[in-house]
């Protein structure tokens, strides 16, 4: 959408001003990226990912409990309904800016840190599985470049969530070192999904996606649609999980929709679900302001060979 309407703007306004209309050169062709990922599929650099998946898949996790005792057919689309919850402007603020440079983190990682501690605070349990959606288009050859390839890429694959109780620095800590150790940014988990010996399926019941600030300011007259692609599902339809979070900013403020089945959880649930959230988010804010100096894990010292422990001996003497 936003290449499209990058070029929408481009030639209204060479119009507007009596000039033929020039858009800038198409890059890589979605046939084009389609051919090279499978080829690169076949590369020893995604075939040796598959240890990793397969141990992801096998990983302890706890399962997200049900409200009613319904079959999985009940899960459709139909029943599905949505709670929403939102971050003021000021703590939006500093949660997509100042935080992440604090905490030495992403974005993205904060917003799973807290959906790791909310569901821990839901079932009891340290470790979720959730299936992660990234719609950042992935640099994996030199050569390719999809910087105005129109076309809804993304890439989804597992990850386990670990909790520390009480802790959001900890649990901060072993999200960043889940989220790093994902290989390639887990387009490898798709690929290998079609070899004739894929890794095991992992049991994931939460889908979790981050679309990013959806509403940049415009002077064009340009807004977001109110429509919801939704209605283009048919109401018969399987719902890949019995929860699927999305979280985007608009008009300054993070909104999160929780989106449920009815048939298996109760409003109630995803209403205590969301409002815990919002307040593992503001306590991550919180930890921001406080940080001294980062958190940091070893993988922020690649070169220092050092695990988690030694490391915060380390940085407790500075």
């Amino acid at each position: 959408m936003r290449i499209l309407l990058e070029d929408l703007r481009t030639a209204l306004a060479q119009l507007a001003a009596g000039e033929p209309v020039r858009l800038p050169a198409k890059t890589t062709s979605w046939q084009s990226w389609a051919r090279r990922l499978v080829a690169y599929a076949a590369t020893p650099s995604v075939q040796s990912q598959h240890g990793y998946w397969s141990e992801m898949a096998r990983a302890p996790a706890a399962r997200l409990p049900l409200d009613a005792d319904a079959e999985p057919a009940a899960n459709t689309v139909a029943s599905a309904r949505t709670v929403t919850a939102t971050l003021d402007a000021a703590a939006t603020g500093e949660l997509l800016r100042s935080t992440p440079a604090a905490l030495t983190c992403s974005v993205d990682e904060l917003l799973l840190s807290a959906l790791a501690s909310t569901l821990s605070g839901w079932t009891g349990a340290p470790r979720h599985r959730a299936a992660v959606e990234r719609h950042d288009r992935p640099q994996i050859f030199d050569d390719v470049d999809l910087t105005r390839t129109v076309g809804w890429l993304k890439t989804t694959h597992p990850i386990t969530l670990t909790a520390e109780p009480g802790s959001a620095d900890a649990t901060l800590k072993a999200t960043k070192e889940a989220m790093r150790a994902v290989p390639a940014g887990g387009i490898g988990w798709q690929l290998l999904r079609q070899d004739t010996d894929p890794p095991p399926e992992a049991a994931t019941e939460l889908g979790f996606t981050y679309l990013g600030e959806a509403d940049q300011p415009s002077s064009d007259g340009f807004t977001v649609a109110a429509e919801s692609l939704e209605a283009d599902e048919s109401p018969l339809g399987r719902r890949p999980y019995l929860i699927d979070v999305t979280a985007s900013v608009a008009g300054g403020q993070l909104a999160v929709r929780w989106r449920y089945s009815e048939r298996l959880h109760a409003r109630q649930t995803l209403e205590s679900l969301a409002g815990r959230y919002i307040e593992e988010l503001r306590a991550l804010v919180v930890l921001g302001r406080s940080a001294a100096g980062g958190v940091y894990i070893p993988s922020d010292f690649p070169l220092a060979r050092v695990d988690q422990a030694r490391l915060d001996d380390l940085l407790s003497r500075l």
